[in-house]
């Protein structure tokens, strides 16, 4: 059996709303099961890594601005 590697990448217009981030999260994890989210365009902050931090269940790495 092979292994598989799912990759997604999405623009994301924005990630502010913590009703569309918590949305997003959920239909990564449970709907895609990705391995690998690229996310841009999310106008994140220093301030939201300690927030998606929590809500994200794995690594997560930024790049503000």
């Amino acid at each position: 059996m092979a292994n598989s590697l799912c990759i997604i990448s999405l623009n994301v217009w924005g990630l502010h709303s913590q009703d569309k981030q918590l949305k997003l999260f959920n239909w990564l994890m449970i709907n895609h099961k990705a391995d690998v989210a690229l996310l841009q365009e999310t106008h994140s902050t220093p301030n939201d890594e300690k927030q998606w931090s929590r809500e994200w269940q794995g690594d997560i790495y930024f790049s503000h601005g």
